[in-house]
């Protein structure tokens, strides 16, 4: 299965803000089981003066294309914060990569 992969860059002094709604996307947009499963809720590290998290989820097979509108949804609040930045990547493990090339995978 694919991993939907967020990160996320905030300048330190919008950090309140991104709490608040941070908070308030959680609320509106719980984790959809039907979708994915949630790995990583979020891990933060202070990189000088911004932040930068990091979350995965493993997406359920053939919700792809729900899960990732659903999480470009979920983004759109933080827009409108200024030095915030993100990008929403998806990612495969090494056992698909080798199927989608036709081998298996060593274990």
């Amino acid at each position: 299965m694919p991993y939907i992969v967020v990160t996320t860059w905030s300048p330190l002094t919008k950090g309140k803000e991104i709490i608040d709604i941070y908070a308030q996307i959680r609320k509106k947009f719980p984790v959809d089981k039907n979708l994915t499963k949630e790995l990583i809720q979020g891990i933060l590290k202070v990189e000088g003066d911004k932040s930068k998290s990091i979350s995965i989820s493993k997406v359920k097979e053939g919700m792809m294309d729900k899960a990732l509108l659903r999480q470009q949804e979920a983004m759109a609040p933080f827009h409108d914060v200024e030095g915030f930045k993100y990008s929403i990547d998806v990612y495969f493990d090494f056992p698909e990569t080798f199927t989608m090339i036709g081998k298996q995978a060593p274990d």
